[in-house]
């Protein structure tokens, strides 16, 4: 019988060999191992759940020995395709318990944490932040919480106004104060107290606004002089 050719990049592959050396090793390989080579920060979330014992997570549990009722811990590969697939999940906990929350950890930088808060807002979660500096952390909150305003903040007029001067303030002095979010400001003057370098900052602008009131003031008083008196 006459044998058909057919092109090596056609012809069925045969396992030859168990894997070489290389393969073995990659097999052995754990996502954290992978996550880091490809430089993705990972971080423990928490879920808050106190209605349920517990739920199926969509990432690898961290197990804990002393592990409250309620709370279930997990790692996090912080990118924009995983935190969709964290909100979506977390989007239909919130339906099964309204007083559900997943608290993210202080090491977030002030980028990710407006990532949080964006990504979280486009599925209609609540959010809020709490602490001040390397302290600060981000929560969020179930559909009816947000809908109920759970977490927000709310000033005076008076302390409004002060909040946005600040936060002017900051945007104007550029990268010294960066670390800052608005929300951070607002907690701030909420509670009475700036980080001592805001402090400072506003207190410069009271002492600028004083001195341009002064020569304000001087200016008109040399006008008054300079025009003379009707006889």
């Amino acid at each position: 019988m006459e044998q058909r050719y057919i092109p090596p990049g056609a012809r069925p592959k045969t396992a030859t060999h168990s894997g070489t050396n290389s393969d073995r090793k990659d097999s052995q390989r754990t996502l954290d191992d992978i996550i880091k080579e490809q430089g993705i920060d990972v971080f423990t979330v928490i879920l808050q759940a106190e209605s349920f014992n517990s739920f199926n997570l969509p990432f690898e549990e961290v197990q804990n020995e002393e592990s409250e009722k309620g709370v279930q811990q997990f790692k996090l590969p912080f990118g924009d395709k995983d935190l969709r697939k964290l909100m979506m999940w977390f989007r239909e906990i919130g339906w099964k318990d309204q007083d559900a929350m997943l608290r993210f950890p202080p090491d977030l930088s002030k980028d990710n944490r407006k990532q949080v808060h964006e990504i979280a807002q486009s599925y209609g979660l609540g959010t809020s932040s709490a602490g001040f500096g390397e302290r600060r952390c981000i929560s969020v909150y179930s559909v009816e919480h947000a809908t109920l305003g759970v977490g927000k903040i709310y000033l005076t007029k008076e302390e409004r106004e002060k909040a946005n001067e600040i936060w002017r303030l900051v945007k104007q002095e550029g990268d010294e104060y960066k670390k800052f979010s608005r929300n951070e400001i607002e907690e701030m003057v909420l509670v009475n107290k700036l980080d001592p370098s805001l402090e400072e900052l506003w207190k410069k602008r009271e002492s600028l606004l004083e001195e341009d009131i002064k020569e304000k003031c001087k200016i008109s008083d040399e006008k008054d002089i300079a025009i003379p008196s009707e006889q």
